[in-house]
């Protein structure tokens, strides 16, 4: 999905979406302001693309400590629980609606 530039294109983010290049179009150059746009995983790229991208960032470290001690556990025979919660970031940008550079935790 990336140019040699190492870019998103519009007609791939279209295509992926189901969308029409226009429309993809107009919501990234900020001409349709009824559509809000959230991605995961708060990357580098959605802070650096205009209109910043709402983004729900993940705790890799606890993650990857969580997974660790999982291990740990199987490897001793030990009973795991079904679930497991994480924190997660809300990093409220540009791209949804009126809302600008705020921040929640969960």
């Amino acid at each position: 999905m990336k140019t040699r530039e190492n870019r998103v294109r519009i007609s791939d983010i279209a295509e992926e979406l189901g969308l029409s290049t226009a429309t993809v179009s107009n919501v990234i150059h900020g001409k349709m302001k009824k559509i809000s746009v959230a991605g995961f995983d708060d990357s580098l790229l959605a802070r650096q693309i205009q209109p910043r991208l709402t983004t729900i960032g993940q705790d890799y470290a606890g993650r990857a400590r969580l997974t660790m001690e999982l291990l740990e556990k199987l490897h001793r025979r030990e009973q795991l629980q079904l679930t497991y919660q994480l924190p997660l970031t809300l990093a409220v940008r540009e791209s949804t609606g009126e809302n600008h550079c705020k921040s929640v935790s969960y």
